[in-house]
């Protein structure tokens, strides 16, 4: 998949099982999964290792990992140790 800026977008993975519901990044991150770009927050594990699409509210798309972007959030919230 090509975004609009012309980076290249991971697809979202296939052969893993979907998160329940109430384990999934949309359901635990929601403020993360409004940047989730290019497929369902619902179909993500908030701490995978893949590789996924991002769109921030001024619009730059960038690809980073989820891990990397949950690490130190605490229900869609930076937790008090990582702040500093």
């Amino acid at each position: 998949m090509i975004l609009p800026n012309g980076v290249k977008s991971m697809p979202p993975p296939r052969g893993y099982p979907k998160p329940p519901a109430d384990r999934s990044l949309g359901n635990l991150y929601p403020e993360l999964a409004r940047e989730v770009y290019g497929f369902d927050p619902q179909d993500v594990w908030p701490f995978s290792q893949k590789r996924i699409s991002w769109k921030a509210r001024c619009g730059h798309v960038w690809i980073a990992r989820v891990d990397h972007r949950t690490y130190g959030l605490v229900k869609g919230k930076r937790s008090e140790e990582h702040t500093s």
